[in-house]
Formats: C-alpha cells, sequence, structure tokens
C-alpha cells in the first residue's frame, strides 16, 4: 500500500515505478485527487492510476487536494511550485474551473481534466480550446443525465414488473455538476411515467448522515414509496442500513462500482448500480503517451466512458474482477491502441475492460 505523508494542509502519494525499458527521464504526472482523505470512490481510481502509468512508464504522483474549490487550487498551487511536473490531472469543482487551468497554463504544465465543462469557459470550438488553453490537451467525461435515465428507467421497469407502485424516494448529492446532471435524468425519465412519483428529492451534500436524517423525516413517505434512488453509492449503502428492504417490494437503485455496494446487489439489497467511470486516469494515460509520441501534437480531444450497469444478472463476475483487481494481467498499452487510432473523440466502454481482467 503507498504511504501517506501529511504536509499541511496537503497529502502527497508519491508512487515509485521502475521498468527494464524506462526513458532516461520519465515524464512527471501528478493526479490530483478531490478529496482531503480516503473517499471510497476516488479510492477506487488509485489501482488502475498506479498500474498504466506503470506499463506507460510514467513517474506518478497521487495528491489529495481537497474538495473544496478554493483549497483544491491552493494545493495545485503548492504541488506544482514544489515539484516541475509536466503533465496534471485533475478534476475542476464548480466555479474553479478558469482558475485552475490558468494557474496550470502559467506554469506551463500539460493537463488532462475529469468531467470538465468546456462550455462554462465559453469555448464552443476546437479551435477556441488550442487558442485559450493550449496545454489542455484532453477532457474525459461520461454523461451523467444519460447514466441517470438508464438506472431510473430500470427502476421504474422493476417496479412495474413487481406490481408495485412507482413512488420514488430520491437521495441526491449535492450543488454540483453531477448531482444536477443526475437529477435531471431522474426527472426526464420520472416526467414521462403519469404513474411514478418523486414523493421526496433530498439534498445529503454526499454524507452518510445526512441521509440517514433524510429518511428519518421522511419516515411516512417510506411506507407509500417502492423506489428509492440514490445518487452515489454510499448513499445507498446507507438506505440498506435504516430501511428494511424486501426485494420483492422495494426496489432501489444507484451509481458507481464500488465493492460493497456491489456485494449488496448480489444479497439483493441493491437491485443495480451503473457506473465504471473510476477507469478515467487510464485514458489520461493513454493521452499522455499518445502525446509523447506526438511531441508536437496541438490535438485536444474529448474521450467518453460509456457507463455499464450490474444488477443480479452480472454482479456476480464483476465483483469478482473487482475485488481482485488483477490490472497488472491486462497488457493496457496494446489494449489502448484503438483507442489512439481515433483521430478525434471515442467512446471508451468501461464494462468491456472490467470484464477482461481475470476472476482470481
Amino acid at each position: 500500500m503507498p504511504m501517506y505523508s501529511l504536509c499541511k494542509a496537503l497529502i502527497v502519494i508519491i508512487l515509485p515505478f521502475t521498468s527494464l525499458f524506462a526513458l532516461a527521464e520519465k515524464v512527471k504526472v501528478a493526479y490530483f485527487i478531490p478529496a482531503a482523505e480516503s473517499q471510497v470512490f476516488w479510492d477506487s481510481t488509485i489501482p488502475i492510476a498506479k498500474e498504466s502509468a506503470k506499463q506507460f512508464e510514467i513517474d506518478l504522483s497521487i495528491i489529495l487536494a481537497g474538495y473544496d474549490r478554493f483549497n483544491y487550487i491552493e494545493n495545485v498551487n503548492k504541488a506544482v511550485n514544489l515539484t516541475q511536473f509536466d503533465y496534471a490531472i485533475v478534476r475542476p469543482l464548480g466555479g474553479n474551473t478558469k482558475k485552475l487551468f490558468d494557474l496550470l497554463e502559467s506554469k506551463n504544465i500539460r493537463y488532462i481534466s475529469f468531467e470538465a465543462e468546456p462550455k462554462e469557459l465559453g469555448l464552443n470550438s476546437l479551435e477556441s480550446i488550442r487558442k485559450s488553453y493550449p496545454n489542455w490537451r484532453q477532457n474525459i467525461y461520461y454523461d451523467n443525465i444519460e447514466a441517470s435515465e438508464s438506472i431510473t428507467q430500470y427502476a421504474i421497469n422493476r417496479a412495474k414488473k413487481l406490481d408495485v407502485n412507482c413512488n420514488i424516494i430520491a437521495l441526491s448529492g449535492s450543488w454540483d455538476n453531477v448531482t444536477q446532471a443526475r437529477e435531471l435524468g431522474l426527472k426526464n425519465i420520472v416526467n414521462l411515467d403519469p404513474e411514478c412519483e418523486i414523493k421526496s428529492l433530498a439534498k445529503t451534500h454526499w454524507e452518510v448522515s445526512r441521509t440517514e436524517q433524510q429518511l428519518s423525516l421522511n419516515s411516512l413517505k417510506q411506507a407509500e414509496t417502492s423506489i428509492y434512488w440514490t445518487a452515489g453509492s454510499e448513499l445507498a449503502i446507507a438506505v440498506t442500513n435504516k430501511v428494511m428492504i424486501d426485494e420483492e417490494k422495494t426496489v432501489l437503485v444507484t451509481f458507481d462500482f464500488i465493492t460493497d455496494a456491489l456485494e449488496l446487489v448480489e444479497n439483493k439489497k441493491i437491485a443495480a448500480s451503473i457506473g465504471g467511470h473510476f477507469i478515467f486516469p487510464y485514458l489520461a494515460m493513454i493521452q499522455i503517451n499518445q502525446d509523447l509520441i506526438k511531441k508536437d501534437s496541438m490535438d485536444f480531444r474529448e474521450d467518453k466512458i460509456k457507463l455499464g450497469l450490474v444488477d443480479l444478472k452480472n454482479v456476480g463476475v464483476v465483483l469478482q474482477k473487482l475485488k481482485a483487481s488483477q490490472w497488472d494481467k491486462i497488457d493496457l498499452v496494446s489494449y489502448s491502441q484503438y483507442l489512439r487510432q481515433t483521430n478525434n473523440n471515442a467512446t471508451f466502454d468501461a464494462l468491456k475492460l472490467i470484464n477482461k481482467l481475470p476472476l482470481n
């Protein structure tokens, strides 16, 4: 396990890698995680980040930079002043995208973003991106609205199959873009079905304690509710701890491929979860490697992760593979070839990659 060292507000994990075929000096990459401490989703991104960096012969530092948008930029600034990184992998937080990108441009660091919104910066074309942010190499994203529509429709179909009502208690995240998109997907599907109604839509700020509080506040509505919709796996786990889930009467759906939540899918407490976006550091390593091959390239690309749905039919295999997490058994360099050959944007299927993992 990597060693954590605390330097005031900045937590840095340095992951040294060696290779028989290492270059004279490896490219230095910083992966800035938007968390101040261990957090289950972001923790799930680390194994594939480490292994893909190893296979692409990249010197990777993983930095816990804080979830608050102000602390995030402050900690990125501290890190890039301490170490001359060649690349940064960043997750812009609401309202800090321009400041974050301007900082990285001022340091002449190439960077790859996860879930950035080019339109928020007034950038509506590749030309405008290249002109304003020449070091921005790639944006990796997935469609939260589409994913939410898919998991919501699954829940409604399941409820109708069980011949129970389609009333929904929704436990959402905060005021961030991810939350807003997932809520929109939920509402889009519910508004199409006159038999369905959202009885409660509550913000939890991604906290288990607030999730439990909201469930207590809505205890009377639970009697007339068959569907529980949560914006993240940790919230779904909290629901199973507070609500008696009867698989024949209750449908609980969520997001992310967290193993604790997938175990609850296997145990028929959670009906389904949609996810797979934890693989995004691998796509970032592919882009960095491509940059090293085409040193003078000014290409900017947006690559989409196609999320997968896990329910009782496929959870056994997916859960076993993710628990073993043997990313070193996959030739990630060879598997990336098809993406390298795509000139513009590509869609990367998360479940296809996961299914390449060995079972044990």
